[in-house]
């Protein structure tokens, strides 16, 4: 029995789209809380380009997750932008961009079997002098990064087809502080 009044509503979300700021292209809600579609800005340079800003800052050390994948046929990389770099996860490899000369140095690494358009859940773990990426519960990859700023924004990147409107879905976005061990705490 539903009595006058009562709520028979889902709660509400604990995310909204505008956790987001929108850099480049749109965002729209997916079926169910916390999920969305977000497409490329669709110009008509040698590509189109993504991108979504979480409007929370993070600071160092912080663990950031999400599940996502690529909608449709294109195979570019999906990038997560961290505190000093871009993490970039394509198809059978995983690389960190810090710059165009770092990137030449370390460049792409190897993940065998892993495909942009299958859902993945995806995490970093950024500390002071590291960075770990971990996709479906395990670690692929750990970087030396010390970003110059300990407290910034993290984004969501990706690239479609000139005038295309690539899509991605993603869910669960979540960023929050690791506690720090007791000898680093101030006293």
């Amino acid at each position: 029995m539903i009595r006058a009044g009562a709520a028979s509503a889902d709660p509400p979300c604990a995310q909204a789209p505008t956790d987001w700021e929108a850099v480049e292209g749109a965002l729209a809600r997916g079926a169910g809380c916390g999920r969305y579609v977000a497409t490329t800005n669709g110009a008509r340079t040698a590509y189109s380009l993504g991108q979504l800003v979480w409007r929370a800052p993070v600071t160092v050390p912080y663990r950031a997750s999400v599940t996502w994948r690529r909608l449709g046929a294109d195979p570019r990389a999906l990038e997560l932008g961290v505190l000093g770099g871009v993490v970039m996860v394509a198809d059978d490899r995983v690389g960190l961009w810090i710059d165009d000369a770092s990137f030449e140095l370390d460049g792409w690494r190897p993940l065998p079997g892993h495909r942009v358009r299958r859902t993945h859940a995806v995490t970093v773990i950024q500390r002071a002098d590291e960075l770990a990426l971990e996709i479906d519960g395990a670690i692929v990859a750990r970087w030396k990064l010390r970003p110059r700023a300990t407290t910034g924004r993290l984004s969501m990147m990706w690239k479609g087809a000139p005038a295309d409107r690539g899509a991605i879905w993603f869910a669960g976005f979540a960023a929050h502080g690791l506690a720090q061990p007791s000898a680093a705490r101030p006293k």
